[in-house]
C-alpha cells in the first residue's frame, strides 16, 4: 500500500490487470498486510471485476501461493502479479 506518485503501488498492476480485460482477481493480502487491501479494493465491484481473498497460512514462497489458490483458479490459465513490485 505504500504510495507511488499518490497511488498505492499494488493499484498499478490492479488496474493494469482490469485494462487486460481479466474479470476476476484472486488476492493473497499476506500475514501482515491486514485490512488496507479489503478498504482499497473491496470486493472488486466498483472496479468492473470480482475480487476475491485467499488466506494463506503461512508466507512460504509464491509456489505455495499458488497452490492454496487451486481451488479459485481451477483449471483457467492464471498471471501471478507480485503486488510490491513495479
Amino acid at each position: 500500500m505504500l504510495p507511488i506518485a499518490n497511488k498505492p503501488m499494488l493499484m498499478y498492476g490492479f488496474y493494469q490487470l482490469i485494462a487486460s480485460g481479466i474479470k476476476e482477481i484472486g488476492v493473497h493480502p499476506g500475514t501482515f498486510a491486514g485490512g488496507n487491501f479489503v478498504d482499497a479494493l473491496g470486493d472488486g465491484s466498483k472496479f468492473g471485476v470480482k475480487v476475491s481473498y485467499i488466506a494463506q497460512p503461512e508466507p512460504k514462497g509464491i509456489a505455495r501461493a499458488v497452490l492454496v489458490s487451486q481451488k479459485f483458479l481451477g483449471d483457467s490459465p492464471f498471471i501471478v502479479h507480485m503486488g510490491d513490485n513495479l
